[in-house]
């Protein structure tokens, strides 16, 4: 069958094309992107996988109708289409302030600079959008969150005893956390 091992011809040239180390690195391009309505059961599922109290899909969808949040997410895309999401963000404006609301990254893509891509891309959002200074809250055992977050300019600026829930029931501190532009 002539048909038949054209195929077969295409999918061994493609999968050998895949292979090549040059090429592969292509084949793993993130973008960031708006997140839309479709993606509510994958935001969903990225925080339930974060937090120890996740967000519903109404929740999110909620969130995602405010026209005061901004919503971007991190997924591969390759020549065959776009992957699912790995990470997102969420903030919000409120005149010359921002806030992240939520921020989370699918354990087996950290590591990996994803977090930090989305971060600068939301952070950048807001400043062209006007904001002077950026809040958010971050539990004080979160060691790689707080690593990302000085790195990125921000300072703490408070404290609220026992506020972030743990996986085991328990409480402890979020930082408040502020970064301005000058």
């Amino acid at each position: 069958m002539a048909g038949y091992d054209d195929l077969e011809a295409w999918s061994h040239w493609a999968r050998d094309w895949a292979r090549d180390p040059l090429r592969a690195g292509l084949l793993r391009l993130r973008i960031i992107e708006d997140a839309g309505s479709a993606d509510c059961g994958a935001l969903a599922q990225l925080h339930d996988e974060a937090f120890p109290v996740g967000w519903g899909e109404s929740d999110l969808a909620a969130l995602l109708d405010d026209t005061t949040v901004t919503t971007r997410l991190i997924r591969p895309i390759s020549w065959m289409g776009r992957g699912p999401a790995e990470g997102f963000i969420m903030l919000r404006q409120a005149g010359d302030e921002g806030e992240v609301l939520t921020f989370a990254v699918a354990r087996q893509a950290r590591g990996r600079g994803h977090g930090m891509r989305l971060l600068d891309d939301g952070l950048m959002g807001l400043r062209q959008k006007g904001v002077a200074a950026v809040f958010l809250e971050v539990a004080e055992t979160n060691a790689s969150a707080l690593t990302l977050y000085r790195r990125r300019g921000f300072l703490e600026v408070g404290r609220r005893p026992a506020y972030t829930p743990l996986a085991d029931g328990s409480r402890v501190a979020a930082l408040v956390m502020r970064r301005e532009y000058r």
